[in-house]
């Protein structure tokens, strides 16, 4: 259970999360909220100001029952980052403890801190513990990600504390290929790839890849469908997804590869020439989401707008969620070797992040900018070193043309 990765001796926390139920968040994390410095970052949109200051509220009178709070003992902040583009959400769903030990740990996931979520859904969660730098330790890529993406947040002045402390640890072991997050804006110039999409980009074009996955195929697993088009999908995003070292593949080199396909006379498609695999949405069917634990309430967590589900260049991409009678929630990305009956991935990506613009940025103005609208945090570990398990019906199967019907909502 979550519960039980926040449990212990934790000095201080900071809690990241899109929605939280302030008093079943205070009954099922005790050790999070009586730690002495408790930071809590929500989503804050217009118009929740009322949700804001009952969580601030509910979460003080919870400190107090441990005698925190009074005399000014302990610290509590309750934190909304800022939302300058229309539509967009703080989303991020992480914690960072920092145990009595010294030790911290960080734990990315994809539930929401509400009963339901945590108790009659499916989701996915990757953490490890971290410990002090020592001597002649330096700074490694995954600690610079973490710690500007804490630094995105806008965090108060008197977070500073919190933050210098997440900046004495040793970040180089970490069990993952690296962090992927977005931060709403128009990003430009070297910060275009340090979000979204083109930061996923960026993690896998160093990597290199077994023979097998050389043209194997993609799957992405989420839990709500933004309003995405056929061109991102199928060319930026899956450039993106598709990405590997230049070494491994003579045609991840654009320019090489399309002057060779020119000169050989080939015509190539309308979308990304580069990837020859497959790409596979794994989203529930109304059936599934029926029989699920929670039956048609399940299905309020899982906001699929009929507009944007029913577009005809999705329907041969959808694959059945199947075996497990908890709805998903969980976020899910991965490259896996077609053909085998167990999944193997090269890597394979979990967190917060949808499937839309909003959270994985699209590119404009002839490439040069990034736009997100999102707060997200997700991470990208590596399959062949470890296994990934995967909840959905595998092998992957195609909906059953004139019975399945992609689940909607609204």
């Amino acid at each position: 259970r979550l519960q039980d990765l926040c449990s212990g001796s934790v000095r201080a926390a900071l809690v990241s999360n899109y929605m939280i139920d302030a008093p079943w968040f205070a009954q099922e994390f005790p050790d999070l909220v009586s730690s002495e410095e408790l930071i809590v970052c929500h989503d804050g949109k217009s118009g929740m100001r009322r949700e804001a200051e009952a969580l601030w509220g509910e979460l003080k009178r919870a400190r107090l029952r441990h005698g925190l709070g009074s005399g000014g003992r302990g610290r509590l902040v309750v934190h909304a980052p800022d939302l300058p583009i229309p539509y967009g959400t703080h989303h991020s769903k992480f914690f960072v403890l920092v145990y009595t030990d010294g030790r911290l740990r960080l734990i990315i996931h994809s539930a929401n801190l509400l009963h339901g979520d945590c108790t009659h859904k499916t989701q996915a969660v990757w953490f490890q513990d971290f410990y002090a730098k020592k001597p002649g330790d330096v700074t490694c890529a995954f600690e610079v990600d973490l710690l500007a993406y804490l630094g995105a947040l806008g965090l108060p002045r008197e977070c500073g504390g919190f933050l210098g402390e997440v900046g004495k640890v040793d970040f180089s072991k970490a069990r993952a290929l690296g962090l992927v997050a977005s931060v709403p804006g128009y990003h430009r110039g070297g910060q275009r790839d340090r979000y979204g999409h083109m930061r996923l980009r960026g993690i896998l074009s160093r990597q290199r890849w077994p023979t097998e996955f050389k043209e194997s195929d993609l799957v992405c697993q989420f839990s709500s469908l933004g309003s995405i088009d056929e061109k991102w999908l199928m060319s930026e995003f899956t450039e993106s997804m598709a990405s590997q070292m230049a070494s491994d593949r003579e045609w991840f080199d654009r320019e090489v590869y399309l002057a060779d396909l020119e000169r050989e006379g080939v015509k190539l498609g309308k979308f990304f020439p580069f990837f020859h695999g497959q790409l596979h949405l794994v989203w529930p069917t109304v059936a599934e989401v029926m029989g699920s634990l929670e039956g048609a309430a399940a299905g309020q967590s899982i906001p699929g707008y009929e507009k944007n589900v029913t577009k005809a260049f999705l329907q041969p991409l959808y694959r059945k969620w199947g075996r497990c009678p908890a709805a998903p929630h969980m976020k899910f990305y991965g490259r896996f070797s077609s053909g085998c009956r167990e999944p193997r991935f090269c890597w394979a990506a979990v967190g917060s992040h949808n499937l839309s613009k909003a959270a994985w940025g699209c590119l404009q103005k002839k490439e040069t900018q990034l736009f997100v609208r999102s707060y997200e945090l997700s991470v990208v570990v590596c399959g062949t070193e470890a296994t990934v398990p995967v909840p959905f019906q595998w092998p992957l199967k195609a909906y059953d043309k004139g019975r399945d019907v992609p689940w909607t909502v609204g």
